[in-house]
């Protein structure tokens, strides 16, 4: 690959590993790089031809000046992140371009984390109130990361790679740890990046290859993650950012390409806004709310996603009777807790397949830690703008509610289309599913 004729290295990520479908059994590359305006962008292939190649999210606007043979040539100005796709979503090229860092650390500064250019396998990074970990541009980190503490930092232009451990088996703590000093006891099998604390900001790194949920944001109250490239998809449960117990967070020009979900608030969740991200999922879902409920008066409340490009969904056809279904848009709501006042605008869908659900919206029992038995309720969700291409046998909505008791209140759509038109709501089906 070049940029405006420099070589540009490119990087491969792991192939993927258990339980994905054989059909999806691709690995995919990558590439990151800063520029200040324009740049033409030349990727070439080995052996893939570029006749047909993809250039995604189409609302970037980005478009092949040159096609020829095994190269496509195109213009764009940072900052972006696009999927170059010479054959669909096989073998694709995810390419970052950064503006230039103005407020680069020094390496001595007090309270930052410094790691440069190569490669680091710190295994566990600690960071309590007021630290920063910084990783350079060129930097290529091994390792995971607990914060505890108000005003921590995460950001650069590195990676944080969690590819050397199997699924579920990070790194572990010990007592002699520098994370151990912090908080005992704690290990990081599940998560590759766990924040607690007020004030947090996690911006324009690379999260590449986590063993389990990747970007977990726990007890937090005020909270900036902005320009975060997630490149997963090697295990499943590498879920993307997980909001947990959690208030005032905005993700922001994000792009998330997992196994597992992309979005998922879970146990509590108020003022959460997702806006201008790009999400691809191989076998979940791309935003999945509620299933860990927490016990009232904790709800989920003020929920807003906008200005999002869903590229693709699972292949694995699920129906919406099934306890592990799969949807673009999946919304649990249980433990008596009540889910209100949520927002979809302005969300385009790129793909979809004949099986796909575009809404499954469930008042239900789940099997969290709690193991509760009650449903709970949803109120208020909105639906604005929203593109879905044409596919065969369209998308479905499905809503379902565990009981009399337990209902759906107020569900609206407006300006639903599929290529321009208007696609008629008249489909909904709410129905009593079994549990």
């Amino acid at each position: 690959m070049k940029v405006n004729g420099v070589n540009v290295p490119v990087m491969g990520t792991p192939m993927p590993e258990n339980r994905i479908v054989e059909a999806q059994r691709h690995p995919y590359s990558f590439a990151l790089f800063d520029a200040d305006g324009e740049v033409t962008v030349e990727v070439s292939s080995r052996w893939l031809a570029m006749d047909n190649v993809a250039i995604l999210p189409e609302s970037k606007g980005v478009r092949p000046l040159e096609k020829r043979g095994n190269t496509v040539v195109f213009r764009a100005t940072p900052p972006f992140t696009l999927a170059v796709e010479p054959r669909g979503r096989h073998d694709a090229l995810i390419l970052s371009a950064n503006l230039p860092e103005t407020d680069v650390p020094k390496p001595d500064s007090p309270g930052v984390v410094f790691f440069g250019p190569g490669r680091h396998h710190p295994e566990l990074i600690g960071l309590k109130g007021g630290e920063t970990l910084y990783l350079a541009g060129g930097a290529w980190v091994e390792g995971g990361v607990f914060a505890c503490g108000d005003n921590v930092t995460i950001r650069g232009r590195g990676v944080l790679s969690g590819a050397p451990w199997p699924w579920t088996h990070g790194p572990k703590i010990t007592g002699g740890n520098q994370v151990a000093s912090i908080r005992s006891a704690i290990n990081l099998s599940g998560h590759m990046i766990r924040i607690s604390g007020r004030g947090i900001s996690v911006r324009d790194v690379t999260l590449l290859s986590p063993w389990g949920w990747c970007l977990v944001l726990n007890e937090v109250e005020g909270a900036m993650v902005e320009n975060v490239k997630i490149l997963g998809g090697r295990v499943i449960n590498d879920d993307g950012i997980d909001i947990c117990r959690s208030k005032d967070v905005t993700i922001r020009d994000c792009f998330i390409r997992v196994q597992d979900d992309c979005i998922t608030p879970k146990w509590w969740c108020e003022d959460l806004l997702v806006e201008r991200c790009t999400l691809w999922t191989d076998i979940a879902n791309a935003f999945r709310i509620g299933y860990e409920c927490e016990d009232p008066p904790y709800v989920y409340r003020n929920l807003v996603f906008r200005d999002i490009d869903v590229l693709h969904l699972t292949l694995e056809p699920t129906t919406p009777d099934q306890f592990w279904a799969n949807a673009a848009i999946y919304i649990q709501a249980a433990n008596e807790q009540l889910l209100e006042n949520f927002g979809f605008e302005d969300i385009r869908f790129h793909e979809v397949n004949r099986h796909d659900i575009f809404l499954l919206l469930k008042t239900m029992a789940t099997d969290t830690c709690k193991k509760s038995t009650a449903a709970g309720y949803v109120k208020n969700l909105t639906m604005h703008n929203i593109h879905l291409p044409e596919s065969k046998g369209g998308m479905c909505v499905y809503i379902s509610t565990h009981d009399d008791a337990h209902d759906v209140d107020r569900v609206s759509f407006e300006n639903v289309t599929g290529y321009g038109e208007v696609t008629q709501i008249g489909a909904v089906r709410q129905c009593r599913l079994p549990m």
